[in-house]
């Protein structure tokens, strides 16, 4: 174990399957009576359970790299942060060889709503404790996801974030990967636990496939989320995963595969996008404005020539009565005139 850990904490949820047996005196398993569906319950008792100073979270479908709690905890430490987290490389399903950098905000400032991979953080044990007893709350009727909620909730408490631009943990996300509850596949973790140990340069070499990656556009997944439309039904997200890992009679709606965009990515493309509407927006508007002014001397040139006409006709009219009178006085008889 990590010489950081005071006690590791094995949570399961409801698991019928035999925990291999360890040595260390500092790995506590604790099997929760059943499957709460979501992590709150569980990271609530291992906070509950924990004595250090310190907490940090390994999901199922998360892979530590070796400097990752010594990263986080210099950047906890040296900031005198509450919160510290890293970037998450995660990687596209089965089928998919996408990849997808996530934890990124603009300046490196986290954002109070949006994600960050609970195993790529570290926070002190007394932040969450000033929330509640219970600071991790279950996602019944909450907007967020409970990792989001959890998060938003020490940033609304006024917790100091510190983030740190480097990958230090390996993600195979639960949610990209269809009925993986189901199936409970782990080899994807398992060929990398294996390369992190023996490859030193790995994760260079990652690094290159996700540059590559961003550039073609890779797919990620064949299941897809929208995710601006799920954020706006109360667990629309949470109940959309449950879906996907196969946790419910559902069966997950397999596509063909596809691109996930993170929520820096979609921001950056959403500015873009706006600032270019309103470019052709503008251009546009020089334009009917050009044409209004077009058409305003158009229609000012014709009244003139309107003006000018019956002034035109007046003078005809005019002339001709001046004709017929002259006619009259040397006793001309006068033709009907014409009009």
């Amino acid at each position: 174990l990590p010489k950081f850990f005071s006690r590791f904490i094995h949570i399961t949820r409801g698991s019928s399957k035999d925990f291999v047996t360890c040595s260390e005196s500092s790995v506590i398993w604790i099997n929760l009576e059943k499957n709460f569906g979501s992590q709150w319950a569980p990271n609530n008792h291992g906070i509950e359970r924990a004595r250090g100073k310190y907490i940090a979270y390994l999901g199922h479908d998360d892979l530590w790299l070796p400097n990752h709690l010594e990263t986080l905890l210099a950047a906890l430490q040296e900031n005198q942060a509450d919160v510290a987290f890293a970037l998450t490389l995660a990687f596209g399903a089965p089928g998919c060889d996408g990849r997808l950098v996530a934890g990124v905000f603009p300046n490196g400032e986290y954002t109070a709503g949006q994600h960050v991979t609970p195993g790529a953080f570290l926070h002190l044990r007394s932040a969450a404790l000033a929330l509640s007893d219970q600071p991790w709350r279950p996602p019944t009727g909450r907007q967020f996801p409970t990792d989001v909620d959890f998060l938003t909730q020490l940033k609304n408490n006024n917790a100091k974030f510190q983030s740190v631009p480097q990958v230090t943990i390996f993600k195979f996300p639960a949610s990209w990967r269809p009925n993986c509850y189901k199936e409970q596949r782990s080899d994807e973790q398992a060929k990398y636990a294996a390369l992190i140990k023996t490859d030193p340069h790995i994760l260079l070499k990652e690094l290159h496939q996700t540059a590559i990656s961003y550039e073609l556009l890779k797919p990620v997944s064949r299941i897809s989320f929208d995710y601006e439309k799920l954020y706006q039904v109360p667990e629309g997200i949470t109940n959309a995963h449950l879906v996907a890992r196969g946790l419910t009679d559902e069966e997950p709606d397999v596509g063909e595969p596809g691109v996930l965009l993170s929520a820096a990515m979609r921001a950056r493309i959403k500015e873009i996008v706006e600032t270019e509407v309103n470019k052709v927006g503008s251009s546009y508007a020089r334009e009917i404005e050009e044409l209004n002014a077009e058409i305003k001397f158009q229609n000012t040139e014709l009244n003139r020539l309107r003006t000018e006409k019956n002034r035109k006709r007046e003078r005809i009219n005019r002339l001709r009565d001046e004709l017929d009178t002259l006619k009259q006085k040397q006793g001309h008889k006068l033709p009907p005139r014409s009009p």
